[in-house]
């Protein structure tokens, strides 16, 4: 009970604070623009903050990509789950997570050891396709008004970086944010540079 009229108060709290924002915002800084960065969907649900709305207001989108939490969060839930209904099947269990958060993965039979926050050479888990889904239901929900630009963590082993770099590169997207350069590697940061460089103009 309550639980959408909560659901409805984050997002006009969130709402809210960006319009006050901006408003200061332009007023001392004529010009200045404002980033709306959050969780992308579904999970910006639960924040409040809600990308249709909040491009009236923002001048630019940015969905937080950040793979190494998609990695992690199944086991998060699956564990407080377990505490709380002795006997439930590891397998079925994250398979029904992962399907109530969108994150498929290749693995056939799952294991709570499987979802970590991976080492810096370790693959994450989560499937490119459902990354480009978030971006274009954002794409979607801004409806023109506002940039576009998603942040991307390079936290990646170089191979799934590559692959997410190739993939975003004008799929819905007016730029990328890279957040966490220390872990950019010479070979990670060719692939920005063939994908994002500055003849692009993107990133």
């Amino acid at each position: 009970p309550g639980l959408l009229q909560l659901a409805e108060l984050k997002r006009r709290t969130v709402l809210t604070v960006y319009t006050e924002v901006k408003q200061e915002l332009v007023a001392a800084h004529p010009g200045a623009s404002l980033v709306a960065r959050g969780w992308a969907p579904p999970l910006n649900l639960a924040s409040g903050l809600d990308f249709g709305a909040l491009a009236g207001v923002a001048d630019e989108l940015a969905p937080k990509l950040f793979t190494f939490d998609f990695n992690a969060m199944p086991r998060w839930y699956a564990e407080v789950l377990q505490d709380w209904n002795t006997g439930l099947d590891e397998h079925e269990l994250l398979t029904a997570l992962l399907t109530l958060l969108d994150l498929p993965d290749g693995i056939a039979r799952r294991r709570l050891a499987d979802y970590q926050i991976p080492g810096p050479g370790d693959t994450h888990h989560a499937d490119v396709a459902a990354l480009l889904w978030r971006v274009e239901r954002v794409r979607a929900a801004g409806g023109g008004r506002a940039f576009v630009r998603p942040f991307v963590h390079a936290y990646l082993n170089e191979p799934k970086w590559s692959e997410l770099l190739q993939s975003l590169y004008g799929k819905a997207t007016d730029g990328i944010w890279v957040q966490m350069f220390g872990y950019l590697s010479d070979e990670k940061s060719n692939a920005l540079a063939r994908n994002w460089g500055l003849g692009n103009h993107r990133a």
